[in-house]
C-alpha cells in the first residue's frame, strides 16, 4: 500500500486563514492615531501587510476617543469604543446585483399544416 494511504489524515488547512486579523482593543490603545482604519493598522504594525480585513475584539481597556472606520468590530468592542467617547463607522461594500435573465415564454404547440388531425377508427 502506498505511503500516502498508510498515514493518518487529520485536520484541514485553510488557504484563507491569514486574510482576516483579530485586533484587541488594548492594541488600539497603544496606537497614536485617532482615526483608525485598515491602512493605519498596517502602518502601525498591528496587523500584517497581507491582511485584507480586520476585526476588533473586546480584550483590554480603552481610555481615549478613537474613530474606527471600515473595520469590523464585535458588539462589546463597539460598546467600549462608544463608552470612551469614540465613534464606530462601518459601511457595507456595495455589491451590484446581476440582472436576471428573462425566461422565454412557452409557445403552444401547433400541429403542422401537412398533417391532418387523426380521426379515430370506428370500433367493429
Amino acid at each position: 500500500m502506498p505511503l500516502h494511504r498508510r498515514l493518518p489524515k487529520r485536520g484541514f488547512t485553510s488557504l484563507t486563514r491569514g486574510d482576516v486579523a483579530e485586533v484587541r482593543i488594548g492594541a488600539l490603545e497603544t496606537m497614536q492615531a485617532t482615526d483608525i482604519d485598515l491602512a493605519a493598522l498596517k502602518a502601525a504594525g498591528v496587523v500584517s501587510q497581507q491582511t485584507i480585513a480586520a476585526k476588533v475584539i473586546l480584550a483590554g481597556k480603552l481610555s481615549r476617543k478613537i474613530t474606527l472606520k471600515d473595520v469590523k468590530a464585535t458588539k462589546g468592542a463597539r460598546a467600549m469604543i462608544e463608552a470612551a467617547g469614540g465613534r464606530y463607522e462601518f459601511t457595507l461594500p456595495m455589491v451590484e446585483d446581476k440582472p436576471k435573465k428573462e425566461k422565454k415564454a412557452k409557445k403552444p404547440a401547433k400541429p403542422d399544416a401537412d398533417e391532418a388531425p387523426k380521426a379515430e377508427a370506428p370500433k367493429s
